[in-house]
């Protein structure tokens, strides 16, 4: 049995993050990449399960996790692109609810992802949420108000 685990092509490598104050210059490397995409993919499906299961909000609190791992294993740049790609299978497989629940997964998740890789407190995560996610909410729902008024 040995001997066929080693004939196996099997690459093993080291994953190093970069120090906190630097930033990672490359682009994302295939194992992110994939790790991304797949994590993205069970977000989209727990909030897809989360509409049609009672107590389903429990669910897109679930979804906020697998982009939090990606974001505190990799970057936030791989959490983003996991999302946006479990957005878009989203959009095909269940329409604009899905798409919304999961941008919003991938927002919070690579937020609590990120402060979780810096060892942020819970204040400081809260606040930068509310800074971050606050503003841009309240602007497109107060332009989509005004451009929806009769």
């Amino acid at each position: 049995m040995p001997e066929l685990i080693d004939a196996l092509p099997i690459v093993v490598r080291d994953v190093t993050l970069p120090p906190v104050g630097q930033a990672h210059t490359r682009v994302l490397d295939s194992i992110e990449l994939a790790e991304a995409v797949v994590l993205g993919d069970l977000t989209l499906a727990l909030c897809l399960v989360s509409r049609f299961v009672p107590l389903g909000s429990a669910l897109l609190v679930l979804g906020l996790l697998p982009i939090a791992a990606i974001s505190a294993r990799h970057r936030v740049r791989a959490a983003f692109v996991g999302g946006l790609a479990a957005m878009f299978v989203g959009f095909l497989a269940a329409g604009d609810r899905v798409v919304l629940a999961v941008g919003v997964c991938t927002a919070i998740g690579a937020l609590v992802g990120h402060a979780h890789r810096r060892r942020w407190g819970a204040v400081r995560t809260v606040a930068t949420g509310i800074v971050l996610f606050w503003p841009p909410a309240s602007v497109v729902t107060v332009g989509l108000l005004a451009l929806f008024t009769t």
